[in-house]
C-alpha cells in the first residue's frame, strides 16, 4: 500500500478452516471423505494453550453435471480428537446435501490434523465419471487460552473443496451356467451372474475376453 509516497506492507496469517480432500464411490455406494482441519489460532507457537469450549462445522456436498441430487443425508465420522467430545450433535438443515456438526467439551486441538470423515452415500441413478464437490463452508470455535482473560470465538472461513468422483462398481461373480460341458460338445454359451457388473463389463476367460 503506497500512501503520502510512503508505502506500507501489510501481511495477513491465514484464516482458520477444514478442507476436504478427494475421494471416489460406486453408484449406491459410499465416498468417504477426509477433512483436515488449519486451525492458525490454536495451533501452538506462541507459548500459550487453547482450550476449545464447543465447535461448530458446516458442510455441504453439491452434485456436478449431470449427478443426481443425494437423497440419504451426508454424515461425519469424527476423528481422535472430535471423538473425545463429551456432547455431539447432528443436524442437515437444508436437506441431505447440508450437516452442520457441534461438538462439545472436547480436549485442546489446533494446528494441522485430521478433523475426521464426511460420510456420502452416493446415489444408485448416479453414473460413471460423475462427481460432487464435498466442501465446509465455515464454522465457528468457542475458545479461550491461558494468556487471555475472557473467551473468544474463532471463526473459519470456507475450506478447499474436494472432489468426489463417481466409480465404477467392484465386479463380483457369484455363479456361472451351465458349470461344466462335455469334452467335444461344440461351442458352449455363458452365462455369468452377479453384481457390479455394467454395460461395459468384459468377462475374461484365461485372460483373454
Amino acid at each position: 500500500i503506497t500512501a503520502g509516497g510512503q508505502t506500507f506492507t501489510v501481511t495477513q496469517g491465514i484464516a482458520s478452516h477444514a478442507d476436504a480432500s478427494p475421494a471416489a464411490g460406486a453408484p449406491g455406494g459410499t465416498a468417504r471423505v477426509p477433512i483436515t482441519l488449519v486451525d492458525t489460532v490454536g495451533g501452538p507457537g506462541d507459548g500459550h494453550i487453547i482450550y476449545t469450549e464447543s465447535i461448530t462445522f458446516n458442510f455441504a456436498v453439491t452434485p456436478g453435471p449431470g449427478a443426481p441430487a443425494l437423497t440419504t443425508p451426508i454424515t461425519f465420522q469424527p476423528g481422535p480428537a472430535l471423538a473425545q467430545s463429551s456432547i455431539a450433535t447432528y443436524t442437515n438443515p437444508n436437506g441431505p446435501g447440508s450437516l452442520t456438526a457441534t461438538f462439545s467439551v472436547i480436549p485442546p486441538i489446533g494446528g494441522t490434523m485430521t478433523l475426521g470423515t464426511l460420510i456420502v452415500l452416493i446415489p444408485a441413478g448416479a453414473a460413471y465419471g460423475q462427481t460432487y464437490t464435498a466442501q465446509s463452508t465455515g464454522a465457528t470455535a468457542y475458545l479461550y487460552s491461558t494468556n487471555s482473560s475472557g473467551p473468544s470465538n474463532d471463526i473459519f472461513i470456507a475450506g478447499n473443496a474436494g472432489t468426489i468422483t463417481v466409480s465404477n462398481p467392484v465386479p463380483a461373480a457369484s455363479l456361472m451356467l451351465p458349470s461344466n460341458a462335455a469334452p467335444g460338445s461344440g461351442p458352449v454359451t455363458i452365462s455369468i451372474y452377479g453384481q457390479g457388473f455394467v454395460a461395459s463389463s468384459t468377462v475374461l476367460w484365461n485372460g483373454s475376453p
